[in-house]
């Protein structure tokens, strides 16, 4: 199996093409198995077969119900960096100034709650790079009361 840093090197083609492969490789893996073998987990902190299909449905069906709204909203202003915490600080009705948010995406999170006017708190990870220097991070989300 690739770690994250091997499938990050992929082509996008290459990636599509492990996709395709994957109902195969699942269906031939769980074949001629019993359901309480499928629902059995190898260890304590790792899932069942039976639970990975199920948080895969789950999330499937997650990503549909959002990508609909996003497709039925009638307010595409939403999208525009920032403003989506503008819409949150209107509907709170408290001033930008008075919140804070913290995340991990260094764009979406740290750059854009900066340009809503919020206090933005970078939380580093290992898969984002950080974002402006000016922008602080921290590493626990005890370390936010220091900034706030």
């Amino acid at each position: 199996m690739q770690t994250l840093e091997e499938y990050r090197e992929l082509s996008v083609n290459d990636r599509f093409s492990r996709l395709e492969r994957t109902r195969d490789e699942l269906e031939k893996a769980i074949s001629r198995k019993s359901a309480a073998e499928l629902a059995r987990r190898p260890d304590v902190r790792t899932w069942s077969a039976t639970e990975i299909v199920c948080h895969s449905r789950d999330v499937e069906e997650l990503f549909q119900g959002r990508f609909h709204t996003i497709l039925a909203i009638d307010e595409p202003r939403i999208l525009v960096l920032g403003s989506i915490f503008h819409k949150a600080l209107e509907r709170l009705g408290v001033d930008a100034g008075e919140c804070c948010h913290v995340g991990d995406h260094p764009v979406a999170d740290a750059t854009a709650a900066k340009t809503g006017g919020l206090v933005a708190i970078w939380k580093r990870t290992s898969y984002w790079s950080p974002p402006a220097a000016d922008i602080p991070a921290i590493d626990t989300l005890s370390e936010v009361l220091s900034y706030v």
